[in-house]
């Protein structure tokens, strides 16, 4: 039997954020792990854990599962609208009583995902050790105590199992604590436990898309529809009336925008985070390429010739044709970009203008630096990341991406004068859609002139756009002053030329004086950070450095705000920061002079 020992001791009070850890008896304190925080869920009046997984925890990957085919992708987008998809996410502050797994199976529905997932662990081998008084009889969870063998779940109770996991919900005891443990420890330390996860996960999909069959016309539709219909029926979102809306989404032109409009009011967040998700699948033809059918309960290949979906819109492979639509924005073709229009990636910049910006007033220019061309992580991949979170931020901006090389090269952005250049000619392109738009003489003017000589620059760069970064930084020229601010996507690396991006970042906040903030989160370039903190401890500037998700001081984002934050899964840490959508994150905490609405 594994036991387990814990600290701090319950109940101790229930003071909200108080954070448990465990580690196996027979083992070391020092190997103690995390297994949550006490938390407080006012809505439900309810005390319990929460833990969405440590950075090394395993998490769910649809590429590990490629035998499960388009069932792997749902999947996926799913779990990106969840979290970070750790197979050790834990809660029990709610009526579940508790929650668990990179899904968040809950344990308070009969024959529901936790159940049946509980019931496939406990039928393993090395189930006794974690739970030796547990046992299945007749396919059912029960107990045996000295009093005999109960059954703690049926066909319309689990009243018995939450019970036993959780017995309450108004403070954090040992029970909770230990399961907790328990659950954790054995997650980590055992893949089939991890695979049971994902069996039932896909298990739970076939069962949504069955059902849903039988109540819209879901025979022939694409993946990328069945995704959005599969994850607003394991959230719940819709209401009573969601299968209208569902079938109401299913006429419309683009499908997967009218079905992510259901339940976005109350859960805007996720559905923008599905969104980019979907975007990004389709661009890398993960999705847009099966059909479910109903007879078989199951997804099959599509003609190629006949594309199924077109939500927003992919930008196009060779981006340089004068306002080709592409989503959230236009590709606009520009004398200034990182390369001509007859060499590869051609000089198309994405131009994001949201529906709600407002031409007259101030705003600030968000510049986007994609990374390298890589299968898996393509630069179009990383752009999709991007225009919806431009559309979300309560700042009022525009967005403007250029191309570069396939292995990040800047081409004209080395230039002395590039992004003067560059914001120069976006000041006019920018003017003339938003006249195509219908705003007025006045606005448009005013947009132009404010975007050639005023409005502050934020740059987000990602991966290898370091490269022209260091460039820009370096380079400013006369709009050097303007940037107020630099977003670091897991976007430093070395160089093999002059000047290094670390020594071009550390220049910068040098010269910057407070006046503009730096953010880094990092993942693979965790070397290079510590580096570029050595160079500013050096220069005795002040930083922050978080161990967790973005800090306090961070989350406070001020002109001065130095901060370094770790983060996971390079391709997707432009969407997945931490926080969720960190562009839109960081300008939602601008001067909020450059709010939408201010006066």
């Amino acid at each position: 039997m594994v036991d387990f020992l814990f600290t701090p001791a319950p109940p101790g009070g229930n003071i909200p954020g108080t954070v448990f850890q465990a580690w196996r008896s027979k083992e070391s304190p020092d190997t103690k792990f995390k297994i949550g925080k006490r938390v407080y869920f006012r809505r439900q009046n309810r005390w319990g854990l929460s833990f969405y997984g440590d950075e090394s925890d395993p998490s769910y990957d649809a590429a590990d599962y490629p035998g499960l085919g388009t069932w792997a992708q749902l999947l996926d987008v799913t779990v990106r609208g969840e979290g970070q998809g750790r197979f050790t996410t834990l809660n029990t502050y709610d009526r579940a009583a508790f929650t668990f797994g990179f899904l968040q199976f809950a344990a308070h529905v009969p024959d529901g995902d936790f159940v049946r997932w509980f019931r496939a662990a406990l039928a393993l081998p090395e189930a006794v050790d974690y739970f030796p008084t547990l046992r299945l009889v007749d396919q059912r969870i029960a107990i045996t105590t000295s009093d005999g063998t109960r059954p703690l779940e049926n066909a319309d109770s689990t009243a018995g199992l939450m019970a036993f996991l959780n017995p309450n919900g108004d403070r954090v005891d040992s029970e909770e604590v230990v399961n907790a443990a328990r659950l954790i420890d054995w997650s980590r330390r055992h893949f089939d436990v991890r695979a049971r996860q994902v069996d039932i996960g896909v298990d739970t999909f076939r069962r949504i898309l069955r059902g849903a069959a039988r109540r819209v016309p879901l025979d022939g539709e694409s993946d990328a529809v069945c995704s959005v219909i599969a994850d607003i029926r394991h959230q719940g979102r819709g209401g009573e009336g969601v299968w209208d809306s569902i079938a109401t989404a299913l006429e419309a032109s683009d499908k997967v925008d009218a079905l992510l409009a259901i339940g976005a009011d109350q859960e805007g967040e996720r559905c923008r985070a599905i969104a980019q998700q979907i975007r990004a699948k389709l661009a890398n033809g993960l999705l847009g390429t099966t059909v479910y059918r109903k007879n078989t309960s199951d997804f099959e290949p599509h003609a190629p010739m006949s594309p199924l979906v077109a939500f927003g819109a992919t930008a196009p492979a060779e981006a340089g044709s004068e306002g080709a639509a592409a989503g959230n924005g236009s590709w606009v073709g520009f004398d200034s970009a990182p390369f001509p229009d007859s060499q590869p990636p051609g000089n198309g910049v994405l131009i994001g203008i949201p529906p709600d910006f407002q031409a007259a007033h101030p705003f600030v220019v968000t510049l986007f630096l994609h990374g390298h061309d890589v299968e898996g992580c393509s630069q179009l991949s990383q752009i999709q990341q991007i225009p919806d979170q431009i559309d979300a931020t309560t700042a009022n901006t525009v967005l403007l991406v250029p191309r570069f090389g396939r292995r990040s090269e800047p081409g004209r952005f080395q230039g002395p004068t590039a992004l003067a250049d560059f914001i120069e000619e976006a000041s006019r392109r920018v003017s003339d859609l938003l006249a195509q738009s219908g705003k007025s003489p006045s606005e448009v003017e005013y947009a132009r002139n404010y975007l050639s000589t005023r409005a502050p620059i934020v740059i987000a760069s990602f991966s290898g756009g370091c490269h022209p970064l260091k460039h820009l930084l370096s380079n400013g020229g006369a709009v050097s002053g303007r940037i107020c601010g630099v977003l670091l996507l897991d976007s430093l690396y070395s160089s093999v030329t002059s000047p290094q991006p670390v020594q071009a970042v550390a220049d910068w906040v040098t010269g910057a004086n407070d006046r503009s903030w730096l953010l880094s989160l990092h993942s693979g370039t965790g070397n290079l950070n510590d580096t570029l903190m050595d160079k500013l401890e050096a220069a005795g500037i002040g930083f922050v450095r978080s161990r967790g998700d973005w800090s306090r001081e961070v989350l406070e984002l001020r002109p001065g705000t130095i901060a370094f934050s770790p983060a996971r899964g390079h391709c997707f840490i432009p969407k997945n920061g931490p926080p969720l959508h960190p562009v839109a994150a960081a300008l939602d905490r601008i001067d909020p002079l450059y709010a939408k609405g201010s006066p």
